[in-house]
């Protein structure tokens, strides 16, 4: 009777240990995923700091992340509203596990200060006459 039950326990462990998880593809949806408006952009040689209204300035990053679609359809004469409308690929930097640079089309580097819920800011390097970008979704 042990040995029934030792034969029974080892099939068992020995099936759950050959469940084949290859065939279950997972993708991660990452936190910077989604929509965003453009809300404020400040900074520059010129000072500037300009607000937007929802809709006018909208980035679209894919579920992975690794794309981002621009809709810029500010008409106002302004010194710098970010990307031209259009598609761009996107590739991160980390540094200790943490995000540290947004990258596009492997020429931007815009380094994500924060992603808190809502809101994101982007830095073009201020402190170098750069832009600060904020958007939220």
């Amino acid at each position: 009777m042990k040995t029934l039950l030792y034969l029974l326990l080892f099939l068992s462990i020995f099936g759950i240990s050959c469940c084949n998880d290859d065939d279950h593809t997972t993708t991660e949806t990452q936190p910077i995923a989604g929509e965003w408006n453009l809300k404020h952009v400040q900074g520059g040689l010129a000072g500037v700091n300009d607000t937007y209204e929802d809709g006018i300035i909208v980035w679209t990053f894919s579920d992975d992340g690794t794309t981002l679609v621009v809709e810029n359809n500010n008409t106002e004469d302004v010194i710098y509203d970010g990307l031209e409308s259009g598609t761009y690929a996107c590739t991160y930097l980390t540094t200790d596990g943490t995000t540290t640079s947004l990258i596009i089309d492997e020429t931007l580097d815009l380094g994500i200060l924060t992603i808190n819920g809502s809101t994101m800011t982007l830095d073009e390097n201020v402190a170098a006459d750069g832009f600060l970008l904020t958007f939220e979704r």
